[in-house]
């Protein structure tokens, strides 16, 4: 894909999204522009300095996750997995504006200025990653507030809430603070 066919955004949607980003825990606002079950997945990413995007991988030989720089500027940083840095690359406008994220790779983002805009695409039907309201809220008759926070939750460490594939457990949404 080339800078040319990225789908147009108007102004309001700019200033839509950073406002929902000034106001999100996260501090960063995605507009998605696939539908359900695409396979093709495109989303526009507005990012504030301030935002936080924990170490991640995208699991499936199809994965490759195409960044296009719209505005901003940010370095994505690879990791391998021991957790070390093996390559730090600075997406910057009028330098380099698109990198791709093989497969299976640990990678994050830091922003650099204080607003980025970054339009990615990645194959694969893709699923959201939302706590499981439904199975939290069964738990201990603790419940998720509105916030997204669990309120009379007093624990060691977060609940195990399934099991994946490769024998790790899989926790819930929240960490001892």
């Amino acid at each position: 894909m080339s800078m040319n066919t990225i789908p147009a955004l108007s102004l309001e949607d700019i200033k839509y999204h950073f406002d929902l980003s000034d106001n999100s825990q996260r501090r960063r606002s995605p507009k998605i522009i696939h539908k359900k079950g695409d396979y093709i997945n495109k989303v526009f990413n507005f990012i504030l300095s301030s935002s936080y995007m924990q170490p991640h991988l995208h699991p499936g030989i199809e994965k490759i996750e195409k960044m296009y720089l719209l505005k901003g500027s940010f370095a994505l940083i690879i990791f391998n997995e021991k957790g070390e840095i093996t390559e730090s690359i600075i997406l910057e406008k009028g330098k380099k504006e698109i990198v791709s994220v093989p497969a299976f790779t640990w990678h994050t983002y830091v922003m650099l200025t204080d607003q980025v805009i970054v339009y990615e695409e990645m194959e694969g039907i893709y699923h959201y990653h939302i706590p499981p309201v439904c199975l939290l809220n069964g738990m201990n008759n603790n419940t998720l507030n509105p916030n997204g926070n669990i309120t009379g939750y007093e624990y060691s460490h977060e609940y195990i809430i399934g099991w994946s594939f490769d024998g790790f457990p899989v926790f819930g949404p929240y960490g001892l603070n």
